[in-house]
């Protein structure tokens, strides 16, 4: 009996770890650069979406507010993580002059979802990419 006990509070602790995970996205959210030299933080505070930029471990841009505002946003909503995901993958192009012809740029990629604290829903996705050499975002 007290084995079996044992075995349903592991999988009890278990599921709950599990769900506790999917329903509630860390934050703040880190994305690096594929040579891992620049660093791209997002982070809610006070509902209020925010990214800081360091290079090799040195502040470039400290906590700095995105101004998002929907036009169906009521004052005072605050924004949350709904669910996040990252990607590795490369821009590949042909210039057509320079020394070499064809680019293979590395990068990864964060994309958030952004909602109400009152909603499932999202309402914004906001997209970045960090590149070796810089850092680009699009919502």
């Amino acid at each position: 009996m007290n084995q079996l006990w044992k075995q349903n509070c592991v999988t009890f602790i278990a599921v709950c770890s599990a769900i506790n995970s999917l329903a509630f996205q860390a934050l703040p959210q880190r994305l690096q650069s594929p040579d891992k030299k620049i660093l791209y933080e997002f982070d809610i505070r006070n509902g209020r979406p925010g990214y800081r930029i360091s290079y090799l471990g040195r502040n470039l841009i400290d906590f700095s507010v995105l101004s998002l505002t929907a036009k169906d946003d009521k004052p005072g909503e605050k924004l949350r993580l709904i669910k996040s995901m990252k990607l590795d993958s490369a821009e590949q192009y042909t210039l057509s002059t320079g020394r070499s012809s064809v680019v293979n740029d590395p990068f990864r990629q964060l994309t958030m979802y952004l909602g109400t604290k009152n909603s499932q829903e999202f309402r914004m996705i906001l997209q970045v990419r960090a590149f070796n050499d810089g850092i680009a975002f699009r919502y």
